[in-house]
């Protein structure tokens, strides 16, 4: 049974063979020299997202309210929002005029559209600071509510916190 991937250093050569068999010498079977087997180890990407990237992760995690969510992703994800609202008010002024009955037709379904994947950001943001989605509604207080865009304004936990582990890594 293989469950392990192994490459030859002098050949490049990529084959499968026992995880248990890690550590121990093996003669390369395409080149025929000895080596040591060690795990081939799988390249996790570290590039950082751009903004629409940050954006369309929202909507993968549409109903998601749990975990963290980095500070440079969510406020990437919300000028774009701000950016599409703007023009969806566009498309929706040129198609429906300004004294129509449907005015803000458009509008209004992508607000009801984006909602969801707003509040659960939001919530997400919030963990990454250690604080709970219930202090969402501070947003309504006007006095307050500077407080609360603080706080999503500001860096994350360092580590794992209550919230789950940290969504950059950071230890």
């Amino acid at each position: 049974m293989s469950d392990a991937t192994y490459k030859c250093p002098h050949c490049g050569q990529v084959f499968e063979g026992a995880a248990e068999d890690a550590g121990l010498d093996a003669e390369c079977p395409s080149c025929g020299k000895a080596f040591r087997l060690e795990p081939e180890v799988a390249v996790v990407s570290t590039a950082r997202p751009n903004g629409f990237q940050c954006y369309l992760g929202i909507f993968k995690r549409y109903f998601d309210f749990r975990g963290r969510m980095p500070r440079r992703e969510f406020w990437w994800a919300f000028l774009f929002q701000i950016l599409a609202s703007f023009v969806v008010g566009v498309v929706d002024g040129l198609f429906f005029g300004e004294y129509d009955d449907n005015q803000y037709l458009l509008v209004g379904i992508f607000g009801l559209a984006t909602a969801v994947p707003f509040f659960a950001a939001h919530a997400r943001r919030l963990h990454d600071t250690g604080k709970s989605a219930w202090w969402i509604p501070l947003i309504l207080l006007p006095p307050i509510n500077i407080a609360y865009f603080v706080w999503l304004g500001t860096a994350g936990d360092k580590g794992a916190n209550r919230f789950g582990p940290s969504p950059r890594g950071r230890l």
